[in-house]
């Protein structure tokens, strides 16, 4: 039976606002939406969503039969993304074998296809790359949702404080509450009625592929007395009746059966053009993505010789100035020579004058 996804937790954040109105002002009995980081539970959609992934998880290469209707899901929301999460992450903790990440993954994007009424699997490779994507996306509900919760605490809590010094506050309280409260039923209503767009390979799921549609040719081609129609008569109601007469005719149906066969034909049609106009655009996002690829390959290029010629010029010049070093040493050790032979004959010469003067002392001495 179709789940009923009506299910919210509104009717509990209502109760709130009217045990608010109803306290006359007394802090003590006043009720309040519990700050929760995840949306209100719906049980009967975990439970159908749980049934779904516990029926698909065995298919670990997606090969699985698609749900016949009514389908569970008529729209995505992002509350239905947060509950799908959930129900995959309770199947697969309860499985007997341990499921790994990317199973997960893959788990989730076929029972959210499956719950939408898709035809047709996922890939498996895609289906990984998807169930990312959604799980993303509820992760972000659900911090979105924990963020306006412990918001809301903290707002609660300062407006106690500061209505337990002021009776004036004190009066208003329950309103605040009462606003306060609102805000996380928004936050909480805003996940259930958001519809989830990022889902794009679903629309291709939802019908069957051009392959599982009856043909024209398929439609006429029919075992009579062991004669294969197709391979002597043209597919025409006139070919039909001179080939096989008005008995045999009723086992292939009337020409009123055979007139929807040219809108099944254009359908399919229609869907190649669509599949057709889809390759042509992601082959133009390759090329674009080859280009900025060589763009950037050749900008790396260009940098990299910028860093030789950079290296280069940077090795010219330490070389040039290990030279100059040297050559300064070795005019240093010139001079330093050159200075030590003239102190040298410095101190020779002193010697030389001291000895003169003593002479000249003594001789001084005796006249």
């Amino acid at each position: 039976p179709r789940v009923d996804c009506s299910e919210h937790g509104s009717a509990s954040d209502s109760a709130a606002g009217d045990e608010l109105a109803a306290t006359g002002g007394h802090e003590e009995h006043l009720q309040e939406t519990p700050p929760s980081g995840v949306v209100t539970p719906n049980t009967s959609l975990l439970k159908g969503l749980q049934a779904l992934a516990r029926r698909i998880l065995p298919f670990t290469e997606g090969t699985f039969s698609p749900s016949p209707p009514p389908h569970m899901l008529d729209t995505l929301t992002d509350e239905h993304l947060v509950h799908a999460c959930d129900a995959v992450e309770a199947v697969a903790d309860g499985a007997s074998a341990r499921v790994s990440g990317k199973a997960r993954l893959r788990l989730l994007a076929w029972t959210v296809a499956d719950a939408r009424g898709a035809q047709v699997a996922l890939d498996k490779a895609l289906a990984e790359t998807v169930g990312k994507r959604l799980q993303r996306q509820a992760d972000r509900v659900r911090a979105m949702i924990a963020d306006v919760a412990v918001a809301a605490e903290e707002a609660r809590a300062s407006a106690r404080s500061a209505a337990a010094s002021d009776t004036t506050l004190m009066a208003n309280l329950p309103a605040e509450l009462e606003r306060i409260n609102g805000s996380v039923f928004d936050a909480r209503e805003r996940a259930h009625e958001e519809v989830y767009i990022g889902f794009t390979e679903l629309e291709t799921l939802l019908t069957p592929p051009p392959s599982a549609m009856p043909t024209e040719s398929e439609t006429c081609v029919h075992e009579v007395s062991g004669t294969d129609v197709s391979t002597q008569t043209e597919c025409h109601p006139e070919a039909v009746v001179s080939s096989l007469g008005r008995a045999r005719l009723d086992r292939l149906g009337g020409p009123d059966d055979w007139r929807g066969m040219p809108a099944l034909l254009q359908s399919a049609m229609d869907h190649i053009v669509t599949l057709d106009a889809r390759l042509a655009g992601v082959q133009g996002v390759n090329e674009d993505l080859r280009a900025q690829v060589a763009s950037a390959r050749c900008r790396v290029d260009e940098e990299r010789s910028r860093a030789s010629e950079a290296a280069y010029l940077q090795g010219a010049a330490e070389r040039k100035l290990l030279r100059h070093q040297e050559t300064e040493d070795e005019r240093i050790c010139e001079l330093e020579e050159g200075f030590e032979d003239e102190l040298a004959e410095s101190r020779h010469d002193a010697d030389a004058l001291r000895r003169t003067v003593s002479e000249l002392r003594n001789e001084v001495y005796r006249l």
